[in-house]
């Protein structure tokens, strides 16, 4: 780390680019984090007019959050960065699981703001605490999310489920051989190619078609009052 990032500690956790100095430190893995916001407004400008009475419209800003924090995070490449970009992932994932929690008959729809809450602040906390109760706080309510959303629901099409999670899937194994240091690109594309980026890329395509899917879901709660 260098440059303007200097008076922060650290990131302890590698991934495959090679630090730079100046502002960006990680250029490559800043760049492709712009995705998330890229496929969070093509997903808010598609359906800002009809699903603004459903709660899955606040999605594309949680993404927003998201990749800003993952932007600052590989930029700065900070110790303090990495626990808040873990943090604000527990926004989407504490919003999946409430949400599938009320689509599975768990809890009641009035209840759904506070399970939110919960799930997303308390499990937000976890980053600061230690990094890796992140991850598995995280890895918890991902596969918990994964689990409920492949039951399946009656009358439901589950094809963008599961093309979510067809992108979803070797997103997480590009990432976890990022972190493990395999598979890292060097020489003239080290800047360019790595695994990191394509786990940016694959997760904010993935995140288009669990929208998709939720708005399905969410929109069987007006059919059914």
């Amino acid at each position: 780390m260098a440059g303007p990032w200097d008076c922060f500690q650290r990131a302890a956790l590698e991934t495959c680019e090679p630090d730079v100095a100046g502002w960006v430190v990680h250029p490559a893995e800043t760049l492709s984090a712009l995705a998330y916001l890229v496929v969070a407004f093509a997903v808010w400008r598609s359906s800002r007019h009809e699903d603004q009475q459903l709660p899955v419209r606040h999605l594309p800003g949680i993404l927003i959050v998201v990749g800003l924090g993952s932007m600052l995070f590989h930029a700065s490449f900070a110790a303090a960065f990495h626990a808040l970009d873990l943090s604000a992932i527990f926004l989407f994932t504490g919003y999946m699981l409430a949400a599938m929690l009320i689509h599975r008959g768990y809890i009641c729809r009035p209840r759904f703001g506070s399970t939110f809450l919960l799930l997303s602040l308390g499990g937000g906390l976890l980053p600061f605490l230690h990094l890796w109760l992140g991850f598995a706080g995280l890895a918890a309510e991902g596969l918990a999310v994964l689990r409920l959303g492949g039951l399946g629901t009656p009358g439901v099409h589950r094809a963008d489920y599961h093309a979510a999670l067809w992108l979803l899937m070797p997103g997480v194994a590009l990432l976890v051989l990022d972190h493990g240091q395999i598979g890292c690109v060097r020489g003239q594309l080290e800047h360019i190619v790595q695994p990191h980026v394509g786990w940016h890329l694959l997760s904010a395509a993935s995140f288009a078609f669990f929208y998709r899917y939720e708005r399905l879901l969410e929109r069987r709660w007006r059919e059914l009052t």
